[in-house]
């Protein structure tokens, strides 16, 4: 990608379909739950940065048992995003699943796993995206680096949370990373497939494991300061259940401080146990009409 990702301000006329035939450069990988009313600003700027970097991509949108239609939300995207699909399960199994999920899935060289409401802007991806280019295995946006900048911070509730569970964290498990839930993380795809492989958490504090694994495997790491700003509507997806249960930590903690590495599980099988259902056009299309969406 290169120069690509810094090319700004591309006419809207000089847009290509991407060519099928042509491997992927990247997946960006939406995962969401009850989201139908945020996940259409999300998907315009996701189509503003590929259109400007001209960047061939896919746009990954996994719905984690929703009940509001989302794919009524979704298809008229199709004319915008060429290579859009709609990964679904029908019943909730947790963010962690549904990303894990996206990880499987993804086509592109690059995985870019992004949060709904964008807080950290995926206009700023392009620094992750330069640093697996570089080499890195595993980029993730931070706000503790110098160069972040938080215009508009989470409410005081979930920025404690969020202290109190990454102290908890780093106490039990080891981990490198400073900003556990910024909101954006950019993979190769072979570390993705690996690290999906292995992961096990369901609910949203993911991350931990996912970074865990990836450190424990000896992938490199790398962050990326990004400019923060909460979207206020947003819902938070992380809750005060997910923080205070600390269970997932001692499971993450007994996965990577065992003798062997954590051993894969195969794609196939984890896509059966999760139950998560990909649409692609034709079928996203026809899931809009009446009567064929439950």
């Amino acid at each position: 990608m290169g120069e690509q990702l810094h090319s700004r301000g591309q006419p809207e006329a000089r847009r290509r379909a991407v060519d099928r035939d042509k491997e992927l450069d990247l997946s960006v990988v939406i995962a969401t739950a009850d989201d139908a009313q945020r996940i259409a600003s999300s998907l315009k700027r996701v189509a503003q940065f590929i259109d400007r970097n001209r960047i061939p991509a896919e746009v990954l949108v996994v719905d984690d048992g929703s009940g509001d239609r989302i794919a009524d939300v979704v298809a008229p995207w199709l004319g915008r995003i060429e290579r859009l699909r709609l990964v679904r399960s029908d019943q909730r199994k947790g963010l962690g699943a549904a990303a894990r999920t996206g990880l499987l899935v993804a086509e592109g060289r690059h995985v870019l796993l992004a949060e709904v409401g964008l807080s950290a802007p995926i206009e700023d991806a392009g620094d992750l995206l330069e640093s697996l280019e570089a080499g890195a295995d595993v980029a993730i946006a931070s706000r503790r680096l110098d160069g972040a900048f938080v215009r508009s911070p989470r409410p005081a509730g979930r920025r404690t949370a969020e202290a109190m569970f990454s102290m908890a964290a780093r106490m039990m498990v080891p981990l490198g990373a400073r900003d556990l839930f910024c909101g954006l993380l950019a993979f190769q795809r072979p570390a993705a497939r690996r690290i999906a492989e292995r992961a096990r958490l369901e609910r949203a504090t993911f991350a931990v494991e996912w970074l865990a694994l990836a450190e424990r495997m000896g992938l490199q790491v790398i962050e990326c300061p990004v400019r923060f700003s909460h979207n206020p509507g947003a819902k938070d997806t992380l809750s005060w259940t997910d923080f205070v249960r600390l269970d997932d930590l001692w499971k993450v903690r007994s996965l990577v401080n065992h003798a062997r590495a954590p051993m894969p599980q195969p794609p196939a099988k984890l896509l059966e146990e999760t139950s998560f259902v990909r649409l692609d056009r034709q079928a996203l299309l026809a899931a809009r009409s009446p009567g064929r969406m439950h």
